[in-house]
C-alpha cells in the first residue's frame, strides 16, 4: 500500500528493521521509493528482512542490511558510515532498536534506565 508521501530518492536508516514495526516501516519507506538500510543485531533475520522488502514492488529503491549493536557507539557509526557509502546521504532515521522493560518508572533501576539510554540515544548522527 502506497501512502504517496513523495519520499521517492531518499535515504533511510531504521533501526530495529529486521522485525516488527522496523520491518513494517522499512517496507513501507521501500515502497514510497526510499532506499533504506536496516540495522539489527541478528543476521540471519537481516537477511530475511532484505529478502521480504526486495520482494516488494518499489519505485527505484534500495535496501541493504548492517548487522550493528547499536548500544556500542562503533557500530552505530558503522550504521553510519555504511549507509553514506551506499547511498551518499541519509535524509530519514528511524531510531525503533529494543525495547523498554515494563514497570514503573520510579521504581525502575539506574542501571535499566541507562541500559534504554543507551541503546535508544546513544546516537551521534
Amino acid at each position: 500500500m502506497s501512502l504517496e508521501l513523495k519520499l521517492s530518492g531518499k535515504t533511510a536508516i531504521v533501526t530495529g528493521g529486521s522485525a516488527g514495526i522496523g520491518l513494517a516501516t522499512a517496507k513501507a519507506l521501500y515502497s514510497e521509493g526510499v532506499s533504506v538500510a536496516i540495522a539489527a543485531r541478528n543476521q540471519e533475520r537481516l537477511d530475511q528482512a532484505v529478502a521480504d522488502i526486495q520482494s516488494l514492488p518499489t519505485l527505484g529503491a534500495k535496501v541493504i542490511a548492517i548487522s550493528a549493536d547499536l548500544t556500542k557507539a562503533e557500530d552505530v557509526e558503522k550504521v553510519v558510515s555504511t549507509t553514506l557509502a551506499q547511498f551518499n546521504q541519509i535524509d530519514i532515521l528511524i531510531n525503533n532498536a529494543g525495547s523498554a522493560r515494563a514497570g514503573s518508572f520510579v521504581e525502575s533501576t539506574d542501571d535499566l534506565f541507562l541500559d534504554a539510554w543507551n541503546l535508544k540515544a546513544n546516537y551521534s548522527c
